[in-house]
């Protein structure tokens, strides 16, 4: 598929630089890796009579959850 082939040769061209290298290091130093929030299921709770928390990996950004 030509679309697949021009993102592919792009990515290649982009990826050994110093300016992406370096947006890419901030990107994942201020957003990837972080802990995920636990919510406290309350009606849940009630319902079966334990206390139950949810990890909320759906807050955090696209692809969270292969750096968790």
């Amino acid at each position: 598929m030509q679309a697949l082939i021009e993102l592919e040769e792009a990515f290649e061209k982009i990826y050994p630089t110093p300016e992406f290298q370096r947006e890419l290091s901030e990107l994942l130093r201020d957003y990837g890796g972080r802990p995920t929030p636990l919510y406290y299921a309350r009606n849940l709770s009630r319902f079966t009579g334990f206390k139950i928390y949810l990890k909320r990996e759906d807050l955090l950004c696209g692809g969270s959850h292969k750096l968790n």
